[in-house]
């Protein structure tokens, strides 16, 4: 089963918002403790991960506060996964999410660390049906999908199943 993670950077300042500094924007304080407060939730192995395929590969946005909500996540979460950092993601919409995705036939799960409003749309987009959440993506929020695909590349939207979804730290 392919899994994919989407997570959503935790809390960034408000200077340069939608502006020309948007991608340098940084995490806050109450950023940084959610990002690692969602990494040790992560490696305290809870009942909402059990069954799920802990990620292979991570695919990070190239904003400072996609980085930096990576870097606490993994700091605090034990994962160690191999990271690629994109420009591409930084405004992608979920139309080139999943194209990104798709050159990558031998991996089965996928961490993407991203922005609203494409992880929400994307989320959404992928779930069936009876298993959309509805729910909004709030900063630092993290969605696991599973996929009756063998690898990440060969994931179709409308037939993932919501295997977790963690909110609680925004």
């Amino acid at each position: 089963m392919a899994t994919l993670w989407l997570l959503r950077h935790a809390k960034a300042e408000a200077y340069g918002r939608g502006g020309p500094d948007d991608k340098a924007r940084a995490l806050t304080r109450r950023g940084r403790k959610q990002a690692s407060a969602l990494g040790s939730w992560v490696a305290s192995k809870p009942k909402a991960l059990e069954g799920c395929e802990t990620p292979e590969l991570i695919l990070c946005s190239s904003s400072r506060r996609t980085q930096e909500t990576l870097a606490g996540f993994l700091g605090a979460s034990g994962l160690r996964p191999r990271v690629e950092i994109l420009d591409s993601l930084y405004e992608a919409d979920p139309e080139a999410l999943h194209y990104l995705l798709t050159g990558y036939p031998m991996v089965s799960s996928v961490l993407v660390v991203g922005h609203q409003p494409t992880l929400g749309l994307f989320r959404e987009d992928l779930l069936k049906t009876k298993h959309r959440s509805e729910r909004p993506t709030r900063t630092c929020s993290l969605a696991v999908l599973g996929f009756p695909a063998d690898v990440i590349s060969e994931i179709v939207p409308g037939t993932g199943k919501l295997r977790a979804m963690v909110d609680r730290f925004a």
